[in-house]
């Protein structure tokens, strides 16, 4: 698999952002979620090798454990603030089962996002997943108030984006988690005016890949 995007994949990657959009036609109705832990222990069942991606303190290994027992986790990162197994994205050896990706690609290029994701999904073992979470474009404060963020990311154009590099789409999902009243309120009561609007009160989306 070639690992370096181009304009000459832009027609490839319109056909399989228009799939998603007939498949997910309205952003808001798009299933919410409170947070990765969910989808985590909803789905990442008898996965023991993860690969964390952008992994930061690596607070996943310790939710992973807590759900699982033991996991065969490694972790990378370019910042060497924190200890992580990798700081070389090629160096990276072994095979996964589970590779996540929490609120890292917005801070990539196009071109570095497609090298990273190719990378990812040579490492995954077949039918291995890959969780990515990204910034929703559709509350805007979550990708602008951060300087460091380079691309945002619609749900139709992360999930061809993956689709691009050869992952099949399991499910795409919304993630809001509020005080019980405020949740109230923006779901049931301001509901209508966010859909007039086309502002939404979900901060982060998440697409839940499969490497076939």
């Amino acid at each position: 698999m070639d690992n370096h995007y181009s304009s000459s994949n832009w027609s490839q990657l319109y056909k399989f952002r228009r799939e998603i959009s007939c498949d997910y036609p309205d952003p808001m109705k798009i299933q919410i979620v409170k947070r990765p832990q969910a989808l985590l222990k909803s789905y990442i069942h008898n996965r023991r090798t993860v690969l964390e991606i952008g992994a930061g303190q690596r607070k996943l290994k310790d939710q992973l454990t807590q759900l699982y027992g033991e996991i065969q986790y490694k972790s990378f990162d370019i910042d060497q603030t924190n200890y992580h197994d990798y700081y070389d994205l090629e160096k990276i050896e072994g095979k996964f089962q589970l590779v996540c990706m929490f609120e890292v690609i917005e801070h990539l290029s196009i071109e570095n996002a497609y090298r990273t994701l190719s990378r990812c999904h040579k490492l995954l073992e077949s039918n291995g997943l890959m969780l990515i979470t990204t910034p929703n474009i559709y509350y805007p404060p979550a990708f602008l108030r951060d300087i460091t963020h380079i691309t945002p990311w619609a749900y139709d154009e992360l999930a061809g984006f993956g689709k691009l590099i050869g992952f099949e789409v399991i499910d795409i999902f919304r993630l809001y988690h509020d005080a019980w009243h405020r949740k109230i309120v923006r779901r049931f009561i301001l509901h209508p005016v966010h859909k007039m609007l086309g502002i939404d009160y979900a901060k982060q989306i998440a697409v839940l890949f499969r490497k076939p």
